[in-house]
């Protein structure tokens, strides 16, 4: 993960808490709310400008990680399951587009659009 500093401009952060607000919805819906709790803590750091929970929090495995991870997760409904795919890829771009380099990350973002 690089340790270059994380642009928490006003504007990045808004973006952030939105889509933030939008993926907790997709996932109470659809049963996964579990993974609220880690979308939470990102979120914190970022409105806290705390570059090094903001870090830690977005390494952890289980958002971007193996089996169980986030990303990986399946909603029976396609129509949601693709909705969940398009916000996730909009997440990914926004911690990219806020500084983090990862190359998991990217990874994960070339794969979401994929899934069907």
């Amino acid at each position: 993960m690089s340790q270059d500093k994380i642009n928490f401009s006003e504007s990045n952060i808004k973006l952030l808490t939105d889509l933030t607000e939008t993926l907790n919805t997709i996932l109470v819906r659809d049963g996964f709310w579990v993974y609220t709790d880690l979308l939470e803590k990102i979120r914190i750091a970022a409105q806290s400008k705390n570059q090094d929970d903001f870090i830690n929090f977005l390494i952890d495995n289980a958002l971007f990680g193996g089996s169980g991870a986030l990303w990986e997760i399946y909603i029976d409904n396609k129509n949601e399951r693709l909705e969940f795919n398009k916000i996730f890829c909009q997440y990914i771009d926004q911690i990219k587009s806020m500084g983090i380099k990862n190359e998991r990350i990217n990874q994960v973002r070339e794969t979401l659009p994929l899934l069907v």
